[in-house]
């Protein structure tokens, strides 16, 4: 199969959020979307007004240093409210942090690649595979910043963790991308501090680049202080009046209705109940699969 060159879908507004266009795929071919880079929502905290290392406390420690103490972890994307920065980045969004400790850590500037748009590869054979079989890789959405980092300002005021769902990685998926019998199937691993409010993890799909209105494909929901996989769902396309099916181990199935002839958008969600708790996505994967 010959190069393509991937659309990359833009959407105003969407600093908060990341959105990566799948190439054009081969038949039959899968499209593996995912990012294993730590996404935390929730936990208020404050950030100094200083632009000086360590200047970011968090109101309940995390379960491990997102920091290069730890083994060389590089970091941490944390959203964070409008309040927590000053200006110009007094907007509501995701932001690099390197903790040296599970409460303190230092908070950048650098936000996900292209301004919340991540470029796709080019499809590739699959390994070993068939001649002509190509899979579409896409690249990490919330790859670590690269050097050199600036050190953001704080407002010096605390700031309240955010409690509505937060979109972290999303993927447009170009109307055929999944056909008739194809499918989206998502997985997921989180972990969340040990307390009784909730923390959801959730894979979704939506007609919206920022998930709105979604279609709850998978939940993983955390309460006690340990790390949880989401349950490998498959989003089932019937192609007939637009019906998707989601079939989840040991429930019986739910139906739902977004047109996958238009462009459509696969991605997870974040959601903490309450503001001083903690939600962390380890890791989120969605394959697409025409059919």
């Amino acid at each position: 199969m010959g190069s393509v060159s991937p659309p990359v879908a833009t959407t105003a507004g969407l600093a908060d959020s990341v959105v990566s266009t799948i190439p054009e795929i081969a038949t039959g071919s899968p499209a593996y979307c995912q990012t294993a880079t730590p996404r935390m929502v929730g936990n208020s905290g404050t950030a100094a007004a200083n632009a000086n290392v360590g200047n970011l406390t968090l109101g309940t420690a995390l379960d491990a240093i997102y920091g290069p103490t730890n083994n060389n972890c590089p970091g941490i994307w944390i959203y964070l409210p409008s309040t927590a920065l000053a200006a110009p980045n007094n907007v509501a969004g995701w932001y690099w942090a390197v903790m040296t400790s599970t409460t303190v850590g230092t908070v950048y500037t650098a936000q996900p690649v292209n301004g919340g748009v991540s470029v796709v590869d080019t499809p590739a054979p699959e390994s070993g595979g068939s001649p002509g079989v190509a899979i579409a890789a896409v690249v990490n959405p919330f790859a670590p910043p690269t050097a050199p980092l600036t050190i953001a300002t704080g407002s010096g005021n605390a700031y309240t963790g955010v409690t509505t769902a937060i979109p972290g990685a999303v993927y447009a998926c170009p109307g055929g991308s999944v056909q008739p019998s194809g499918s989206i199937d998502f997985t997921g691993v989180a972990s969340a501090n040990n307390s009784a409010g909730a923390k959801t993890h959730r894979g979704v799909i939506s007609a919206a680049a920022a998930l709105s209105s979604p279609a709850v494909v998978a939940s993983n929901a955390l309460t006690t202080g340990v790390s949880a996989v989401m349950t490998a769902v498959a989003a089932l396309w019937l192609g007939v009046s637009n019906a998707w099916r989601f079939i989840t181990a040991g429930s019986t199935p739910t139906f739902s209705s977004i047109d996958a002839s238009a462009t459509i958008y696969a991605g997870e969600t974040l959601q903490v109940a309450v503001a001083t708790d903690w939600l962390i996505a380890q890791q989120f994967r969605a394959v697409v699969n025409q059919f």
